[in-house]
C-alpha cells in the first residue's frame, strides 16, 4: 500500500447520532428519545450515541446528527415527532428540519456547535 492510499482516511458510510443524555437531557425527556430511535434505527445505517451534558440545558432534548460526508447540525427542543421528521426528512430526503434546528445567539456567527463531551 503507497503513503498517499495510506493518508487518505476512510470514508463513513453511516450517519451517526448523538443524543444529550446528562441529567438536564433525561429531565427533559432524552432517555425516551433514545430509546425511541434505538427502535426506529437500522444500525447498519445509523449509530446510535449518547452523550453528556452540552451547557445548554435549555435548548433539551437535543441532538447532534452527523452525515456520513462530514456535516454536522443540531436538533434541540426535540420530542417525538420531531424524531420522526429528522429520519424521515432529514436522513431520508435529505432535507434540514428547521423547525427544530438550534440557531441564534446560541449558535454564533459561522460556528458549529457540538454536544459530544464524553
Amino acid at each position: 500500500m503507497s503513503t498517499l492510499t495510506q493518508a487518505i482516511p476512510a470514508q463513513k458510510t453511516r450517519w451517526r447520532i448523538a443524543i444529550g443524555l446528562g441529567s438536564c437531557g433525561v429531565a427533559a425527556g432524552g432517555q425516551a428519545l433514545f430509546e425511541q430511535l434505538q427502535k426506529r434505527i437500522d444500525p447498519a445505517r445509523i449509530e446510535l450515541e449518547r452523550t453528556g451534558c452540552a451547557g445548554l440545558c435549555h435548548r433539551e432534548p437535543m441532538l447532534e446528527l452527523h452525515a456520513p460526508n462530514g456535516e454536522h447540525w443540531t436538533y434541540v427542543h426535540l420530542d417525538a415527532a420531531g424524531i420522526d421528521r429528522i429520519l424521515a426528512e432529514h436522513i431520508g430526503g435529505g432535507r434540514v428540519v428547521d423547525h427544530y434546528l438550534l440557531s441564534g445567539a446560541d449558535r454564533g456567527p459561522g460556528s458549529r456547535l457540538t454536544i459530544e463531551s464524553w
